[in-house]
């Protein structure tokens, strides 16, 4: 484009401003660029708030859940606990129980109780010298 080409059209006149300005430009269907443009920015930056907001809040609940079921676990990690507990003394005191009365009996029946001792002993014996053979 030529000098006197631009002279004579009023659009080429407006182009070689805008180039030579470096400012917005009209635009029949979208009026300034630079006002879409700032409008776009403005809602780019509303948006990322809005999405900082919400990472914001799903960090604390993430943090709020994680919180619950670790207290959770907890408490079922003591009940388990508790249970071991319960069944460890449950079978201790069978097991002293069992003792007791074979105390009891042998108490009763001294005699009895060393005739079996000493047939429990011979047929262990005769079973394991038998092995070794």
């Amino acid at each position: 484009m030529t000098l006197t080409t631009e002279l004579s059209d009023p659009g080429a006149i407006f182009q070689v401003r805008r180039n030579a300005l470096d400012l917005p430009h009209r635009d029949e269907k979208e009026g300034y660029r630079m006002a879409t443009t700032n409008k776009d920015i403005e809602a780019l930056r509303k948006d990322v708030e809005a999405l900082k907001k919400e990472f914001k809040s799903m960090a604390s609940d993430s943090g709020n859940l994680l919180e619950t079921a670790r207290s959770q676990l907890e408490a079922k990690a003591e009940e388990l606990m508790e249970s071991i507990k319960s069944a460890g003394s449950s079978a201790i005191e069978q097991g002293e129980e069992v003792l007791h009365k074979a105390e009891e009996k042998i108490a009763e029946k001294p005699l009895t109780s060393v005739l079996v001792t000493l047939g429990i002993g011979v047929a262990l014996g005769w079973l394991l010298r038998r092995k070794m053979s």
